[in-house]
């Protein structure tokens, strides 16, 4: 008797290293103004820095990635894709606040994305994707309950982990559907600087004359010119 496992609903994730090509256009981030963040330690006043025209190649490039990621990755068939809202995130070690950032997602969404500019896999700060795969019937996650003890045994199975690991580095960009959950591991020592992001399609989502369409204010003036 045989048994067949089918791996379903596999959730994509793009890792793309730009090695030093965008770090000139991220240069000043550390010296934008500034507010204490619930889910980390700062965040820029600032949440449309990437609009900024010193850092235009880099909007080009992250905005011509999110293209592809919702079109030979997700199927989707938007293929003109802009950035909605972008910010500078630092985190010191040092600091006496929070080091990582909380779980959480982003709404009012698609995809998602951050672009490094400083930060070292050695002192920490790795960005933690949370499976979606939690039972939601259960009113405590089912890995304190349910998994092996072992983490060795755990590691054996993609479909047993709470989540996953990347380690990032300066230059490196992860792309991921808005609506995954994830967080950030406290450093070490040090400091973590990222421009984080979200990616939507300037059409709008669906159908606005039928009456269940989502448009993007930031985009309307542009599509109401053509």
């Amino acid at each position: 008797m045989q048994q067949k496992i089918m791996g379903l609903f596999p959730v994509p994730v793009a890792i793309i290293d730009t090695g030093s090509e965008f770090l000139a256009c991220v240069a000043d981030v550390l010296e934008l103004p500034t507010r204490d963040n619930d889910l980390a330690d700062q965040m820029t006043l600032n949440t449309q820095i990437l609009d900024d025209p010193h850092r235009r190649p880099l909007l080009d490039f992250l905005c011509g990635r999110a293209a592809s990621f919702a079109t030979e990755v997700l199927a989707y068939r938007q293929r003109d894709w802009g950035i909605s809202n972008s910010w500078g995130n630092i985190t010191r070690a040092d600091s006496g606040r929070k080091s990582g950032h909380g779980v959480h997602n982003h709404p009012n969404s698609v995809i998602s994305g951050v672009f490094y500019s400083e930060v070292d896999p050695v002192q920490g700060g790795a960005l933690m994707l949370h499976s979606p795969n939690d039972p939601h019937n259960l009113h405590v996650p089912a890995h304190t309950i349910l998994l092996e003890p072992d983490p060795d045994k755990v590691a054996q199975s993609p479909y047993a982990w709470p989540w996953a690991n990347v380690d990032v580095r300066t230059g490196m960009v992860v792309l991921f559907p808005s609506w995954l959950r994830h967080s950030v591991a406290p450093l070490k020592s040090g400091r973590r600087v990222s421009i984080a992001f979200n990616c939507v399609p300037h059409d709008g989502l669906g159908s606005l004359r039928d009456g269940y369409g989502l448009s993007f204010a930031k985009f309307a003036d542009a599509r109401q010119g053509r």
